[in-house]
């Protein structure tokens, strides 16, 4: 791992990364944001749906109670009878809001009704007919299933008196729940929202896209619905199937509280799509811009790492000019000044001086002499030159006296840069040996220097 780190495309590719990252978060972060912005949006549409459709049941009461004071003043409906059904039964057809009308008597016993009835009923156990006998005046009783039509309603009722005050019966509506569906329809719920209505015990009573699999079942003891009973109004999230909603939900009727309750389900899917979407669009372009940075940081590096190894081979090759011409003035731009030699030449000084010293040296024992590169190798801050010392040995080298002969060596040098300078070297050279391939004549050189290997 640290091998790859040392590689300087890597580090240059791992810092664009890194450049990008902040991008990236911002992009999650900004995602998040309008999620949670979707989610609170819907909550409050929600919210102002359930509420809409539970003001909306209000002023159908209201209006269902006007509709009784006029029909309790009216003679045939306090006569009863097939005179009171036929009226009844022309208004039910002009309101198709209601399922039925009817008139209660005082003992309870249903004696009109708009919808003819199978059998005789008493209704003198429903919560709108004990209310209206009671107070004396209108009252609204709980969402139920009618005895009569069968079908899920809210009836109210208000007293019928005779000339002379004393209550005669009870006139009553039963409000169909099909005005729910109407404001469902009108309400333009999207794709996958679900509206429901649950009476006081948790009964599903309306429920549309219509489910005929729920509707008349008790729900209690879902964690959707005892939120509902428990607080009756606000917004909560729960699953159905594989899916997440978002319930905002009210109770239905102002005038009876508690009664019934209404529900908006909003799967959470289609509330965060589009800033899921948006996310989705923003990271696809991000990921386009982090390619094409990479490219150009691919390349980009790959120019920069050749242009630094080249650099660095040059600063090398300056050296081994040094060698070649004598020329040391050059080392002060190429060699740091504390240069360490990790193989000097006996009695080298320290730094650049001693490496200058030691082209000094070379020079002496080989004039005209020459260090050939043969191949340079870069990697990193790291540069590895295969040379061929040659020349004629006219001087001490080492410990070798001088021979006369042309000679040669093959070596392996490492430098190492840094701050654009050598700073440090080691070397490994043959011993010398021969230069066969040189055809200069010998130069005479002292009888003792005969030997041109090291010792």
């Amino acid at each position: 791992m640290m091998g790859l780190l040392s590689n300087l495309r890597v580090r240059f590719l791992l810092l664009v990364l890194v450049a990008l990252l902040p991008a990236l978060g911002l992009l999650i972060v900004s995602a998040n944001e309008q999620r949670d912005e979707a989610l609170a949006t819907a909550r409050n549409d929600a919210r102002r749906v359930a509420n809409l459709a539970a003001a909306d049941q209000g002023r159908l009461i209201e209006s269902t109670r006007q509709l009784l004071v006029v029909l309790a003043r009216l003679p045939e409906v306090r006569g009863g009878g097939a005179v009171c059904e036929g009226l009844l039964a022309d208004l039910l057809a002009q309101y198709p809001l209601y399922t039925n009308l009817g008139v209660i008597a005082p003992n309870g016993v249903l004696v009109c009704s708009a919808v003819p009835m199978a059998e005789p009923l008493n209704l003198a156990d429903r919560a709108y007919f004990q209310g209206a006998v009671t107070t004396g005046d209108f009252a609204v009783g709980e969402y139920q299933v009618g005895l009569v039509t069968g079908e899920p309603g809210l009836n109210a009722g208000y007293p019928l008196r005779d000339i002379a005050g004393n209550l005669v019966g009870v006139v009553y509506a039963a409000i169909g729940l099909a005005s729910l569906a109407e404001f469902a329809a009108e309400a333009d719920l999207s794709e996958g929202e679900i509206l429901t209505v649950y009476d006081r015990n948790g009964r599903v009573l309306v429920r549309r896209p219509d489910d005929g699999n729920l509707v008349g079942q008790s729900l209690v003891g879902t964690p959707v619905v005892d939120t509902i009973l428990t607080l009756g109004s606000g917004v909560t999230e729960g699953r159905e199937g594989d899916q997440t909603y978002l319930y905002a939900f009210s109770a239905l009727g102002s005038a009876v509280p508690g009664n019934a309750y209404l529900s908006i389900a909003i799967p959470e899917a289609n509330v965060v799509a589009r800033a899921e979407q948006t996310f989705s669009d923003n990271l696809t372009r991000l990921g386009l811009v982090v390619v094409v940075v990479l490219v150009a940081a691919w390349v980009g590096g790959d120019l920069l790492v050749r242009r630094s190894t080249d650099a660095h081979k040059a600063l090398v090759r300056s050296v081994y000019d040094a060698f070649h011409t004598g020329g040391v003035d050059l080392l002060d731009e190429v060699v740091a000044a504390d240069f360490c030699d990790h193989d000097p030449m006996p009695d080298q000084a320290p730094g650049l001086a001693g490496l200058k010293q030691a082209v000094g040296l070379f020079r002496a024992a080989f004039p005209g002499g020459e260090m050939l590169v043969e191949e340079l190798v870069a990697e990193g801050n790291n540069v590895v030159a295969r040379v061929t010392l040659r020349g004629t040995h006219i001087g001490p080298f080492f410990d070798l006296p001088p021979s006369g002969l042309p000679v040669r060596a093959d070596g392996i040098e490492v430098f190492r840069m840094a701050g654009g300078k050598i700073v440090e070297g080691w070397s490994r050279f043959a011993p010398l040996a021969p230069d066969d391939d040189d055809e200069t004549t010998p130069v005479e050189a002292e009888p003792e220097a005969a030997a041109i290997t090291p010792a």
